[in-house]
Order: structure tokens, then C-alpha cells, then sequence
């Protein structure tokens, strides 16, 4: 399994990088919209919240 990232242009998805398929493979796309995933992110900035902790202890809980 590959995970890319492609722009759509002219009703066509573009890949940023070279694809590792043979000619003719058949694949499955799941449409991940980047902006909206980037919006949903965006937490507003709160007086007396550590982000640097926050950082952190959102990456330990991975």
C-alpha cells in the first residue's frame, strides 16, 4: 500500500511523486481533502495554555 499526495487539475488527479505500479493496475483512491484536514486542526490560541506541552503530550499518546 502507497499513501500519495496528488493535485486535481482539469478533472484529473495529478501525482506529486512517481507511482511504484505497473502499467495498467488497478487501485482503490480514497479522496483526503488537505485543506479541510488542516482547518479542523487550527485550535485558537487560549492565555496560560503550555503548548509546548500540549505538543508533547499529544505525541506521547500516539
Amino acid at each position: 500500500m502507497q499513501v500519495i499526495e496528488a493535485i486535481y487539475e482539469d478533472g484529473v488527479l495529478k501525482p506529486l511523486k512517481k507511482l511504484k505500479l505497473k502499467e495498467h493496475s488497478k487501485v482503490i483512491i480514497k479522496i483526503i481533502d488537505v485543506e479541510k484536514i488542516l482547518d479542523s486542526m487550527v485550535i485558537e490560541k487560549v492565555e496560560g495554555i503550555d503548548y509546548k506541552r500540549l505538543k508533547e503530550a499529544y505525541y506521547e499518546s500516539l
